[in-house]
C-alpha cells in the first residue's frame, strides 16, 4: 500500500473522529484517532484530537502526554498548543499554561482562543491588569465574543470602575437577554460590590432563562445567606447539588450556611462531601479546620487552617511555605506576613517572639495601621509595610501558620500578657482628653466593625444598646469607634461620655488611649484583640454566631486572660448581653 493511500485512510479516520468528538462520542473518537494513527503514526492533528478526547474524560496525565507527542512531531501547531495550555490551567500548571498560550500567539498573534485563555487565566490569578489586556484584544478582533465582555466587566470591577463594569454587563444582557450566565456574571460583581438585593434579582432573571441552573440556584442561596436569611439559602445550596452531584461549591456552601445555623455535625459532614467530589478543594479543607478550632481541637484545626495557601486570595502571593515545609529555624533569616484582619494580626503577633528564641532572624510585613504599634514587639530585626519590597530571606510564611509551626494546643497557647506596650510619648500626648474623665471610671467602648466583615451582620451591636448603661453613675464611656457618625454619638447624650474616636489615627493612637482607661466594652472586632494584648479587662461582646477563636459556651479564652465573653442568649439578644455588662459595672464601680 503505498504512502498516498496511507494518508487517503489517515485522514478519513481522523475526519470520522472529528464528528464523532462534536457527537460526543469519546470512546469512538479516539479509537478512530488511534486509526488515523496507525496509517499515519506522526498526525500532529489526530494525536491533538486523541488528547483532547482524553481531557475530556478525566484521564490529565494520558491526554497531555499526547499533546506534547504532537508538539513534538509539529512544534508550532497551534491547537495542540492552546489545548495543552488549557489542559495545564485545568491541571493547576497555571505558570506552565501561560508559557503554551504564549508560544500559540508567537505562531498567530491574533489567535482568539489563545487570547481569551489568557485573559481569563490572568484573571484567575488575580492579575487584572494583564487579564484585561488580553481580553481587550479578543473583543477588537470578536466584537460580540460575549465571555470575554462578561470577563471585562469583571476586571473593570476587581480594577475599581464599577461604572466601566456595569456598561459590559449589561451589554452582555442585551445582545443575549435570553441567556442565564450574563445575569449571573452581573450577579456575581453586584454580590462582591455589595448590593445583595440587585444581586439576587439578577440570579432570579438567571432563573427565568433556566429555571434549572444550578449556578444560579447557588448564587441566589449565596445572596439570601448574605442578606440573613440563611434557611431558605441552605435549600437552594441543596437544590443545586440535587442536579448537579458534582458541585462542590454548593456543597461547600451547604457547610458554611449549617455552620452558621450552629449545626456544626452537618457542616462537617457538607465539607466532607465537597472534599470527596474535589479532593484538593482548598476552602472546604480550610471550613473543615475552623469546625475543628471552633470545638477546641487544635490539632486538626490548624492542619486544615493551613489549606488557606491553595485558596485563589492567596494565588499569587509572594512564595509562602506551609508550616509543615518550615523544618529549621536557628540561623535563617524568616520573613512573616500579616494577614486577613486587624484582629488577626493583633492576636498572633504574639508567636513572632517564638521565632526569634528559636534562633530565626526575624522580618514582619505588616499593615501600615499596625506599623508603629507593632514596632513595640521586641527582637524584630526589620518591619516594613506590607507592599514595599521584601529582602532577601529563607523563608516566608504567613502569621496565622505560626500556631501549627509551633504545635499549639488548647492547654499551650502562649497567653503571657502584656505582649504590645503603648508609646509613652502617645500616652501624654492623648492623656489631656481623658481629664474629663477624672475620678470616673474609664471604660472604652466600641459597637461595630469591619462593614465588609463576612459575619459584621451577627457581630456589630447597634449603639443604642448602649443606653442600658445611662443610668450608671461613676462611670465614663470612652468612645473607641473609628468614623461614628452623629446619628451614633446621639445615642450618648445625656451620658458620662467621651468621643476619642476623632484622634485614632491608627492602632498605636488606640494604643495609648486603652492604656488609661480601667477596660473596654467590644463587639468582636480588633480593638477587643488590641486591650486584651495589653493585658487590659476586656468584655467582648459576641453574637450567638461568633468566631472560631472564641470555641462554643466559654465565658473566658484561652488567648487573652484579662478577657470575659459575654454571649447572645438567642440570636440578636443584645439586651441581654448588656444587662450583664451593666452588673458587672455595677459591681466594679462600688467596689473602687
Amino acid at each position: 500500500m503505498n504512502a498516498n493511500h496511507q494518508d487517503s485512510e489517515a485522514q478519513k479516520a481522523f475526519r470520522r473522529g472529528q464528528s464523532l468528538h462534536e457527537q460526543g462520542q469519546l470512546d469512538p473518537a479516539i479509537h478512530q484517532y488511534q486509526q488515523a494513527l496507525q496509517h499515519h503514526p506522526q498526525f500532529p492533528e489526530a494525536l491533538t484530537g486523541w488528547g483532547r478526547a482524553l481531557l475530556s474524560q478525566g484521564q490529565v496525565d494520558e491526554g497531555l502526554g499526547k499533546l506534547v507527542d504532537a508538539l513534538q512531531i509539529q512544534p508550532d501547531h497551534v491547537d495542540a498548543l492552546v489545548y495543552l495550555a488549557q489542559g495545564l490551567v485545568d491541571a493547576g500548571q497555571q505558570e506552565d499554561a501561560i508559557q503554551f498560550f504564549l508560544r500559540a500567539l508567537d505562531v498567530d498573534s491574533d489567535l482568539v482562543a489563545a487570547l481569551h485563555g489568557l485573559g481569563r487565566l490572568f484573571f484567575s490569578l488575580g492579575r487584572w491588569k494583564e487579564a484585561g489586556d488580553y481580553l481587550r484584544r479578543v473583543v477588537e478582533r470578536v466584537p460580540d465574543h460575549l465571555d470575554a465582555w462578561s470577563c471585562l466587566g469583571m476586571v473593570s470591577q476587581r480594577l475599581g470602575d464599577w461604572n466601566a463594569a456595569e456598561a459590559m454587563f449589561r451589554h452582555v444582557l442585551r445582545v443575549q437577554p435570553e441567556v442565564s450566565r450574563g445575569y449571573n456574571n452581573f450577579g456575581s460583581a453586584l454580590l462582591e460590590r455589595g448590593d445583595l438585593a440587585e444581586a439576587a434579582r439578577q440570579f432570579q432573571h438567571a432563573l427565568v432563562c433556566r429555571p434549572d441552573d444550578p449556578l444560579a440556584i447557588n448564587n441566589l442561596g449565596v445572596a439570601w445567606q448574605k442578606m440573613g436569611d440563611v434557611a431558605s439559602a441552605l435549600e437552594q445550596f441543596r437544590l443545586a447539588l440535587q442536579l448537579k452531584p458534582d458541585y462542590f461549591e454548593a456543597a461547600n456552601n451547604m457547610g458554611l450556611a449549617c455552620q452558621e445555623l450552629g449545626r456544626l455535625d452537618d457542616a462537617l459532614e457538607c465539607f466532607r462531601l465537597a472534599q470527596r467530589i474535589k479532593p484538593d478543594f482548598a476552602d472546604a479543607h480550610f471550613n473543615e479546620g475552623v469546625i475543628w478550632l471552633t470545638r477546641g481541637d487544635f490539632a486538626r484545626g490548624w492542619r486544615g487552617y493551613e489549606w488557606r495557601l491553595g485558596m485563589p486570595k492567596y494565588r499569587g502571593h509572594r512564595i509562602l511555605k506551609p508550616a509543615w515545609e518550615v523544618t529549621r529555624l536557628a540561623g535563617r533569616r524568616v520573613l512573616v506576613y500579616c494577614e486577613q484582619g486587624f484582629g488577626d494580626n493583633l492576636q498572633f503577633i504574639r508567636y513572632v517572639g517564638h521565632l526569634v528564641r528559636a534562633g530565626a532572624t526575624v522580618v514582619v510585613a505588616c499593615p501600615g495601621a499596625l506599623a508603629r504599634l507593632f514596632a513595640t514587639v521586641p527582637g524584630v530585626a526589620h518591619w516594613m509595610v506590607d507592599d514595599a519590597p521584601a529582602p532577601e530571606c529563607d523563608d516566608h510564611i504567613l502569621l496565622l501558620s505560626l500556631p501549627l509551626l509551633f504545635d499549639t494546643g488548647l492547654k499551650t497557647v502562649p497567653a503571657v500578657v502584656p505582649y504590645l506596650w503603648p508609646d509613652p510619648v502617645l500616652v501624654e500626648r492623648l492623656g489631656h482628653r481623658l481629664a474629663r474623665c477624672a475620678g470616673l471610671l474609664k471604660i472604652g467602648v466600641v459597637w461595630r466593625g469591619n462593614p465588609e466583615h463576612l459575619m459584621d451582620r451577627h457581630r456589630s451591636m447597634p449603639p443604642e444598646f448602649f443606653s442600658r448603661l445611662s443610668d450608671l453613675e461613676g462611670c465614663c464611656l470612652v468612645g473607641l469607634q473609628k468614623g461614628a457618625t452623629a446619628v451614633e454619638l446621639e445615642v450618648f447624650a445625656g451620658m458620662q461620655f467621651l468621643d476619642m474616636g476623632d484622634v485614632l489615627g491608627d492602632f498605636a493612637d488606640t494604643a495609648a488611649v486603652v492604656a488609661q482607661l480601667d477596660g473596654v466594652i467590644a463587639v468582636d472586632t480588633a480593638v477587643a484583640h488590641l486591650a486584651g494584648a495589653m493585658g487590659k479587662p476586656v468584655w467582648l461582646l459576641l453574637s450567638v454566631v461568633s468566631d472560631w477563636r472564641w470555641m462554643l459556651d466559654r465565658e473566658e479564652t484561652p488567648w487573652y486572660p484579662t478577657m470575659r465573653l459575654l454571649r447572645q442568649s438567642s440570636l440578636g439578644d443584645w439586651s441581654g448581653v448588656m444587662d450583664r455588662v451593666k452588673g458587672v459595672l455595677d459591681h466594679m464601680i462600688h467596689s473602687t
